[in-house]
Parts: C-alpha cells; sequence; structure tokens
C-alpha cells in the first residue's frame, strides 16, 4: 500500500487531514500515542525509535497501535527495546499483529484488541532455497526429526515383538534383524536432512526465545513463550483476545475512544486492519501537538521525520520483511 503524501496534513504529527487531531488522548489517560502500521524491518524500526527519542516531555505511559504482518526479529526487538524507555507500554491491536508483532507484545504491560485483533505465533520463517518469496517454518525441520525419531522406535519395538514373540526367533536375533530393517526404511528419509538448515532452524528459533526472555513483562504469563513458539500449528494461527488471555494477564478490549480513533484511520486510509507487507511502514506520533513551524518536517509515505527536506528518499524493502531468510518472523 502506497500512500500519497498529499493525503496527509502538514502540521508536524503525520496525521490525514480528514482525522481529527485526538488531542485529549494523552490528558485524559497519561499516555503519549503512536501509530506503526506496515513491515518491522530496520528502517522503520530507525524511525520509530528517532520519534521517540526526538519526543520532549515523554509521558508516563504510551499506547500503540500495531499493525503488522510480521518481519526482521531484531528490528521487532529494537522498537519493543525503545518502548520500554515508558514505564507502562499498552498494545493496541485493532488489525493483524503478526510473528515480529508479537516479538513487540511480549514487551507490553497491557494488550487491548478491538474486534479484528489479532496476533500470531513466533515460529520463525526460514527462507526456502532457490525461493525468494516462499518461506517456511524454522520448526518443520525439527518435526520431521522427531517424526522420524518416534516412527523408527515404533517401527524397531514391533519389528522385536513380531520376531521374538511370533517366528520364534532369540530375541539378539530380532533385535538384530529389526535394525536392519528400520535402518532400511528410515536411511534414505532421514539422510534427506540438511544439517545445515537443521542448525539455521535450531539458530532461528534461539532467536525468538532470546529476544522473547529479554522483552517479558510480569504481563506474560509461565509457559507463554514456549508455547508461541512451539505450541501452534501453523504460522497463521489466529491469536484472538480469547486466545491471548490463556497467554497474558493483562487483556481487554479497546475503549470507545481507541475504537474511535482506529476507525478514523482505517476509513481514512485503511491503515489499521490490512497493513502494507512490504516497503517502508507508516509511522506517527499521533498525540504530538500540532506544529506552528513553518518546517512540518519530511513527509514519506505518511511518515514525520526531521529533516525538513521536500525529498523522500527512495522506497525499500525493510530487511527481513518476508525475504530475509535467516533470522525472519514473519
Amino acid at each position: 500500500m502506497t500512500v500519497d503524501p498529499e493525503g496527509w496534513s502538514e502540521n508536524g504529527t503525520g496525521l490525514p487531514a480528514d482525522v481529527d487531531h485526538p488531542d485529549d488522548y494523552d490528558s485524559e489517560t497519561g499516555r503519549d500515542l503512536f501509530v506503526y502500521s506496515g513491515p518491522i524491518g530496520h528502517e522503520g524500526a530507525d524511525l520509530f525509535t528517532d520519534v521517540i527519542g526526538s519526543r520532549e516531555g515523554q509521558s508516563q505511559g504510551v499506547g500503540l497501535f500495531l499493525s503488522t504482518y510480521g518481519g526482521d526479529a531484531d528490528a521487532a526487538f529494537r522498537i519493543a527495546r525503545a518502548l520500554s524507555s515508558y514505564e507502562n507500554v499498552r498494545l493496541l491491536i485493532a488489525g493483524r499483529c503478526k510473528s515480529a508483532g508479537t516479538i513487540v507484545a511480549l514487551a507490553a504491560h497491557e494488550i487491548a484488541f478491538g474486534h479484528r485483533g489479532e496476533l500470531g505465533p513466533l515460529d520463525v520463517q526460514l527462507r526456502k532455497p532457490d525461493e525468494i518469496f516462499s518461506g517456511h517454518s524454522g520448526l518443520d525441520t525439527l518435526q520431521a526429526l522427531a517424526i522420524i525419531r518416534d516412527q523408527g522406535y515404533d517401527a524397531f519395538r514391533q519389528y522385536v515383538v513380531d520376531l521374538a514373540g511370533n517366528a520364534g526367533i532369540s530375541t539378539l536375533s530380532a533385535m538384530q534383524i529389526a535394525v536392519s530393517l528400520v535402518s532400511g526404511l528410515f536411511e534414505p528419509i532421514a539422510a534427506q536432512i540438511d544439517p545445515h538448515r537443521l542448525g539455521e532452524a535450531v539458530r532461528a528459533i534461539s532467536v525468538a526465545n532470546d529476544y522473547g526472555s529479554r522483552l517479558a513483562t510480569d504481563n506474560v504469563t509461565p509457559g507463554t513463550l514456549d508455547r508461541l513458539v512451539s505450541g501452534y500449528s501453523t504460522h497463521s494461527f489466529v491469536i484472538d483476545k480469547a486466545e491471548a488471555e490463556t497467554l497474558f494477564e493483562n487483556v481487554d478490549s479497546l475503549t470507545d475512544y481507541e475504537r474511535e480513533i482506529a476507525e478514523q484511520f482505517e476509513a481514512a486510509r485503511g491503515i489499521i486492519h490490512n497493513p502494507s507487507r512490504q516497503g517502508m511502514p507508516i509511522i506517527l506520533d499521533v498525540s504530538r501537538p500540532p506544529s506552528t513551524s513553518d518546517d512540518p518536517g519530511e513527509v514519506i509515505d505518511g511518515n514525520i521525520s526531521s529533516t525538513g527536506s521536500s525529498e523522500a528518499p527512495d522506497r525499500a524493502e525493510p530487511r527481513g520483511a518476508g525475504t530475509d531468510g535467516t533470522r525472519e518472523s514473519r
């Protein structure tokens, strides 16, 4: 999704001209308010940390509308670390907030869902060889090994029982024959597992575990990280409000005012429910008072930076936002 910069007001906030400025959100909640919509990559993390770092008179709390299909786990960690400068983080999930977005959720003290809000598992996605846009879960190789192990053991045991018990062969001979039969069945299958890919999968999964353990607040219940990394059957599994309540302590619904703000953004530019999958994300400091300066800052696809330049940089897909392949949490 490309946002026309001319459709956004130049008042220092980056808000669309047809969206009212919620200037009382911070006074009502004691929180600054931001929007991040789009892929999580290093460019987006740079911009987001700059926006937070440039604020004067930071509130004690922060609310973040996060809408993303995922991206780079390293960048998600940086975004979460930037949020940790606040004493309380309220993550606002009005649409899809998948994969790398869930890494950010681990750093939240409260998570509020809209009726279309959903998180996703943290099984890191790896690029398939010779494929640009196709990936697979880092758990696939580990699950394949587990299946071979379990099936091999079951087959060995059954062969020994049948040969020793029914064919009258000695136990030792039965075991030797069973080893030969099981090896013949499963060695060709096991040989197809690339040890380098296996190591890559193990390292990729450890990234989600390592970042998650460092970010997790008291809002994360015991066992949640393991469930997010390996407890769901598919990468696209929907973690809605009801499911999230089994993973986090403080889960509620968006307030009426938060829902109204989300609906305004969605109606104006469609950036809440269906974020862009590639390109630069849209990052807004919603609670920033309208600027009285003649220099509103640079508008890049709806993002405000502080350069004052009227030329937007070349658009580039954030690193790890779907094609990185090694440590990606899509």
